[in-house]
């Protein structure tokens, strides 16, 4: 008997090895562990790059979902995940042009080889690669077979690793998602931390869905009746209205029931639409549109004070006409001006208002602790509002490309050409920002003076598989360097 329970152990122990290598969706995930102290701080979770103390992660480059056949583990090395210690960037960038090449070859390692995908495209901010404690989130594709062989890849799936690589997991495939055909809806996920539990939230339908990730995810939670919805990530939070968009509400993981935030009169339900556009510091902002008693086409924020109480605040209104786009922050309301030729700041207090030169194309991005972001004919600017002289009365002033500081009002530009049709757009991350397009992977960096560097990185990294029992990786990385220019 007693050998009997030991054979069945054995047994047992052999599975979990095999699920361990091999993974729920038939790949070998066995993977040599990088070196390296991963402890420290988290720094711009999310987006194409992340920072955990000494190390810089970051996605290479981008490629269709059509490439997604090919995305066996260990086979990929374009639209993968990358790790670069800071001092070798920093080395990189010290360093003469003829030594640059060597140093990213040397320094630039992958770290997780399989294509990072999202097929989101109308709220990138919640796209892109995470770290939760010592493990790093992405989505990527489906290679499980059906029965005759065909690679499932239209199914989005979310997986996992360490720090060094190793112990990559697959947490979930959304098989009820088709990425192959553009007439079915696009998966939008919130993946977001709640304590020491991660979690992935998104819509199926008018149903929203909570996974709590781990060895065996699954749905711990759905909320019905979502519309119109925004999620806040760094809260675990999702806002939504009902479907005639009278009420808006807010569902906060780990909480039994949504709760309502904005009802509008019972008396003028068939006179309002409450509109929920973005987060912006941990606040909603939405637009009450109609008559509803003394105000008339309104901004309102909605947020939890300290106490976790739900709070709702009137910004500005009643306006003549609502905004097509717009940002705000505390007192500020800033919008496309002048046929979307100026970018407009008005201060709600005072009643002042600042504007930039003229400029072609303005599109308003975000805004983020007081810093305003926006494109014009796809270079991206920012204008931090701390430093607007409201004493005077000359514009912000912009020249081409280029930033005209002769006067008090600071903005400055990051000059690139920026893909907007791909998952991500560019990304703050520490001292850098970077840009993906296409293949490559653009890191711009900007001093004091504004006098641009940019290093072009196109990877081209070889895998080979030793002819062991380990069946161990080898990463051999050759990269290509288009030198900075001033």
């Amino acid at each position: 008997m007693v050998k009997k329970i030991s054979i069945v152990v054995v047994m047992v122990l052999l599975l979990s090895v095999l699920l361990t290598l091999v993974g729920c969706g038939g790949e070998n995930y066995d993977f040599v562990a990088l070196t390296g102290d991963t402890t420290g701080e988290v720094t711009s979770n999310g987006g194409i790059a992340v920072i955990k103390g000494n190390y810089l992660y970051y996605v290479n480059g981008y490629l269709p979902y059509s490439n997604s056949l090919s995305n066996k583990y260990g086979a990929v090395t374009e639209g993968c995940i990358m790790r670069m210690a800071l001092a070798d960037l920093d080395t990189y960038y010290q360093a003469e042009e003829a030594d640059r090449t060597a140093i990213l070859n040397a320094k630039s390692v992958i770290v997780v080889p399989k294509h990072i995908h999202y097929e989101n495209t109308s709220d990138k901010s919640l796209n892109g690669i995470y770290i939760f404690g010592d493990r790093l989130y992405y989505f990527s594709t489906s290679v499980t077979t059906d029965k005759n062989g065909k690679i499932q890849s239209q199914w989005p799936v979310l997986l996992s690793c360490k720090l060094d690589g190793t112990d990559t997991k697959l947490h979930y495939t959304f098989n009820s998602y088709n990425l192959s055909t553009s007439t079915d809806a696009t998966l939008i996920t919130c993946l977001c931390q709640n304590g020491n539990s991660v979690y992935v939230m998104y819509v199926e339908g008018t149903t929203l869905n909570c996974l709590e990730v781990s060895d065996n995810t699954k749905i711990t939670k759905s909320v019905q009746d979502i519309h119109n919805y925004v999620f806040d990530q760094e809260n675990c939070r999702v806002y939504f209205t009902n479907d005639d968009k009278s009420v808006l509400y807010c569902y906060t993981i780990g909480k039994e029931n949504k709760e309502a935030i904005h009802v509008s009169p019972a008396d003028y339900f068939d006179n309002v639409t409450l509109s929920p556009n973005f987060i912006a510091d941990g606040k909603l902002y939405y637009l009450v549109e109609g008559v509803v008693r003394d105000t008339n086409n309104s901004i309102y924020r909605a947020y939890y004070n300290n106490n976790g109480v739900a709070t709702k605040e009137l910004i500005i209104g009643p306006l003549a006409t609502l905004p097509s786009s717009y940002l705000a922050c505390d007192g500020y309301y800033i919008y496309p001006d002048t046929n979307s030729t100026k970018v407009a700041i008005y201060d709600v207090s005072t009643q002042q208002i600042k504007r930039t030169s003229a400029l072609t194309g303005i599109v308003l991005d975000k805004i983020d602790n007081g810093v305003i972001y926006f494109y014009a004919t796809n270079v991206l600017y920012r204008i931090d509002m701390s430093t607007i002289d409201w004493t005077s009365d000359r514009a912000i002033t912009v020249t081409g490309t280029e930033v005209n500081e002769t006067i008090v009002d600071l903005m400055k530009g990051i000059i690139t050409n920026v893909n907007q049709s791909i998952w991500c757009k560019y990304d703050m991350c520490g001292d850098y920002v970077f840009i993906i397009s296409n293949t490559s992977v653009t890191a711009d960096t900007y001093d004091g003076q504004l006098k641009y560097n940019a290093i072009k990185v196109a990877h081209k990294n070889n895998f080979s598989v030793e002819a062991s029992t380990e069946k161990q990786l080898n990463l051999s990385v050759y990269t290509e360097v288009i030198q900075p220019t001033e």
